[in-house]
């Protein structure tokens, strides 16, 4: 599309079910690009309700709470009030929305009838939508927050009102609270607040024979974290002056705790800090309940009984759960089809002529020789093999040996899988615009401080083909990962008059005839010829070569240590160290007969990053003194441990630009209790 003026218009339509509406804007103005990703919003008057009975299931002739969520089609809460309908069309009860699109009301099912809910935005655009069917048969648990305490109720059909014994066990993150025998389920339980602890508590009940019916989520805030009491030495600070500061941490009765925190200092005039959430709202809060909850601070920042009734919505909606009792006592059950993954693993499948073998010994070792690891197939020819904790990019090769000679194992490793997860291509919230641009100036400030240059944005270039110099001969490596070549051609235009003189032609290498050595720097360098580990290359005739590759890094360690005869010819034991650089020597002959080993496989499985150190200037000496600090990131230590007493500290010098600084504490205790706390570092000039 050609812009007139700077103005132009361009229509188009989006599939009725699309769910993503995000246009793309790529726009060049003198060979200057600009791309940028524009929100294209729903209708206004489209949306949806979604109803929760309490306790999973309405319950004819039984008189139930009955919480809603009302949302637009972009995932957003909107208002709506709303009219329940019998099948007659007489009007039942009316209701709206409260909290963020969320509300509740209470009505009565009765035997055979059906309900309608018709709803009403705030634009005037009316739905009808159904009421879950009620069953004549169940449990139903009921809930509410009083004062101080929580009554729980069961509620049964009319029909079906008996005094059966049920248990209830209440717990909280996996730890049980309460156990009990509930005989005269007429009769309510009441539990004071003080009873749970601070997070999403599930109420879950069974009938005698332990089969699960019914659960409710309840939310409770206690005042059973940590204290946190932070301190500097003065009430403000000049520019590029150190700041001690100090932690203490104690629980509620002062006694000091043993805890691990991460600290951030980021300033408050570039960096907007996220109020919407923090570790109290994800351990306490989010972690328990499936969906999105956009901004879950909301529900901290509300005070008193609002608070409580905005959680305990959020609890009857996002927090719903209903059993399929019919299916449990059926013990029509599910189960997981994969194994709990506690960390990253290989695992594959051996076969012996397109059959799987079982009881086959699988072994994985990595480059480094620091790690082991053994396993046998199963009935199917399957094996998993853990490989730990050990950093990204660890090389490892897999093999499997069998005790039967006869047999052709062929190795296969699985590919690597993630779990599935969208992700939306521009989030909801929008930046403060003012905030943004701020940062954006200091940040291209900062970069021409520290390079000296102005990056200029070019045109797109297309790379038609990589320019590799050799050829892939070997199965190991591709020549790419090669760090010098001597290629064919090479070797036609300026042949060698022997191997002494070829092998001396490669950067470092120092090769002497006499002693029939072959030297990196003051380390020996291995041979391989036509992807076999020799002792010696100074018989090879140069007239026979193809080509020649320098390794170096992981893929010398890798191609050496994954030769299946690397222990006949005496290399890559576990007790050598690994090499520094290989030769890799490919003969005429041997350039087409490069074959895979199928039953030795190498793999590079992706795995955890090694943390890196956060730079934090000293400003002690004059010399670093001339650069401008143009820090948006004050300072950031990730891993701070409390002594016996509760305490800890940490410093850091403040940058150029007055301002306040924000801190922000999070961590956990040795007892489990939420570490979080935020306070504020004023900056003047």
């Amino acid at each position: 599309v050609k812009c007139d003026e700077g103005l132009s218009n361009f229509s188009f339509e989006f599939p009725h079910d699309q769910k993503q509406r995000v246009m793309l804007l790529d726009a060049t103005y003198e060979n200057n690009p600009f791309r940028q990703y524009i929100r294209i919003p729903f209708p206004d008057d489209d949306f949806d309700v979604s109803f929760y009975p309490e306790g999973g299931s309405l319950l004819y002739g039984t008189t139930g709470r009955i919480a809603f969520k009302a949302m637009q089609r972009d995932g957003t809460e909107m208002d709506v009030n709303g009219v329940v309908y019998d099948s007659r069309g007489n009007e039942i009860t009316r209701f709206r929305s409260d909290v963020r699109g969320m509300g509740q009301f209470m009505m009565k099912q009765e035997p055979g009838e059906t309900y309608d809910a018709v709803c009403t935005n705030s634009k005037g655009k009316t739905r009808r939508f159904k009421l879950p069917a009620a069953q004549n048969e169940g449990y139903a648990l009921s809930a509410t927050w009083g004062k101080d305490h929580l009554m729980v109720n069961v509620l049964q059909p009319g029909s079906q009102k008996t005094n059966d014994t049920l248990c209830m066990i209440i717990h909280t993150r996996g730890i049980v609270h309460d156990t009990r025998i509930w005989e005269n389920t007429s009769e309510p339980l009441v539990f004071p607040k003080d009873f749970f602890p601070s997070g999403v508590s599930h109420l879950l009940l069974l009938t005698k024979d332990m089969i699960p019916v019914s659960e409710r989520l309840v939310f409770v805030h206690n005042d059973d974290q940590a204290k946190v009491e932070g301190k500097t030495g003065r009430d403000s600070y000049p520019v590029r002056t150190p700041v001690e500061y100090t932690v203490r941490i104690t629980d509620e009765a002062g006694e000091p705790l043993i805890g691990n925190i991460s600290v951030s200092v980021t300033d408050d005039h570039e960096v907007a800090v996220d109020t919407t959430m923090n570790i109290l709202t994800s351990l306490l809060l989010t972690s328990d309940l499936r969906g999105n909850i956009p901004d879950p601070g909301y529900y901290f920042r509300k005070k008193g009984q609002l608070s409580v009734y905005s959680l305990d919505l959020l609890m009857q909606t996002q927090g719903w759960r209903r059993y399929d009792t019919e299916r449990i006592i059926r013990n029509d059950l599910m189960y997981p089809d994969t194994l709990l993954q506690m960390g990253y693993a290989v695992s594959g499948t051996v076969r012996n002529r397109n059959r799987p073998v079982e009881g086959v010994l699988v072994s994985i070792l990595s480059i480094q020789g620091n790690y082991t690891g053994t396993a046998y197939t199963d009935h199917n020819g399957r094996f998993y093999l853990s490989n730990g904790d050990l950093p990204d990019s660890t090389a490892f090769i897999v093999q499997a040996m069998s005790q039967e000679r006869n047999q052709n194992l062929e190795l296969i490793l699985d590919g690597v899988s993630y779990p599935e997860r969208k992700i939306p291509v521009v989030a909801s919230g929008i930046p403060d615009r003012e905030v943004l641009d701020k940062y954006v100036d200091k940040a291209e400030q900062q970069y021409m401080e520290e390079h000296g240059i102005r990056i200029s944005h070019i045109p797109e270039v297309t790379i038609t083909a990589p320019k590799i110099k050799g050829k892939d001969y070997s199965f190991f490596y591709k020549a790419r990962d090669t760090q010098f070549v001597i290629s064919e051609d090479d070797l036609k235009r300026n042949p060698p008059v022997s191997i002494n003189s070829l092998l001396n032609r490669i950067p470092g290498i120092f090769a002497d005839v006499n002693s029939r050595s072959v030297t990196y720097g003051h380390r020996p360098v291995y041979f391989i010829v036509d992807d076999r580990l020799v002792d010696d290359v100074f018989d090879l005739s140069p007239a026979d070569i193809a080509q020649v590759d320098l390794l170096s890094g992981s893929a010398a360690a890798l191609f050496v240590v994954s030769h299946p005869k690397r222990y006949d010819s005496g290399y890559g034991d576990l007790g050598q160290p690994s090499p520094s650089h290989v030769i890799s020597i490919t003969t005429k002959r041997g350039t087409s007969r490069v074959k895979e080993t199928p039953y030795i496989k190498p793999v590079i499985p992706l795995g955890f990053q090694r943390p890196v150190e956060f730079y934090a200037p000293k400003y002690d000496t004059p010399a670093q003194n001339t650069r401008p600090d143009s820090r948006t990131t004050i300072h950031w230590q990730p891993n701070i441990t409390t002594d016996e007493y509760g305490k800890a500290g940490f410093s850091f010098y403040t940058a150029d630009t007055p301002s306040t600084y924000t801190v922000v504490i999070e961590g956990m205790t040795e007892d489990g209790k939420t570490v979080y706390k935020r306070d504020q570092i004023v900056v003047e000039n």
